[in-house]
């Protein structure tokens, strides 16, 4: 019974070495489940030096975050503009490209609409016309017979 045992939890587990810190960790099978479903390589690091990792990087990212008491004076909008930062400017050059977009496709529609408009059979007058022609075809075939 103890075999079975030992060889179910091989099967449930797997064993690594931290490159961090050196120390065996061991991966469940719901872990290297969830590792396959995301299609994720397996860590190479134990949960504490994860987890260590982690604290360290959302120190970091909190001393770079600029604190309200601590920014500069705001520069005038002339001077913004052109020293903006390379995403601002993307941004800001990303809506104006979708503007001229829409207007290009705005005209384009409008012309369209004009030109069918116009190609069309009976156009503006054009069912008067007919209607006219078909009153003398009519009056035509009721005098000759």
């Amino acid at each position: 019974m103890q075999q079975f045992f030992w060889l179910h939890r091989e099967e449930l587990e797997m064993k690594r070495v931290c490159i961090q810190c050196g120390k065996e960790f061991e991966l469940a099978k719901s872990e290297m489940e969830f590792y396959r479903k995301k299609k994720l390589a397996y860590p190479k690091r134990c949960r504490e030096c994860r987890a260590l990792n982690k604290q360290n990087r959302a120190a970091e990212a909190e001393k770079k975050e600029i604190r309200p008491a601590e920014r500069p004076a705001e520069k005038p909008a002339e001077a913004k503009a052109g020293s903006g930062n390379k995403t601002e400017n993307n941004v800001i050059r990303f809506a104006e490209k979708a503007e001229q977009r829409k207007t290009q496709q705005r005209d384009t529609a409008q012309e369209q609409q004009k030109g069918a408009e116009k190609a069309s059979f009976p156009g503006r007058y054009g069912w008067l016309v007919l209607a006219a022609v078909i009153v003398i075809v009519v009056l035509l075939l009721i005098f000759c017979l």
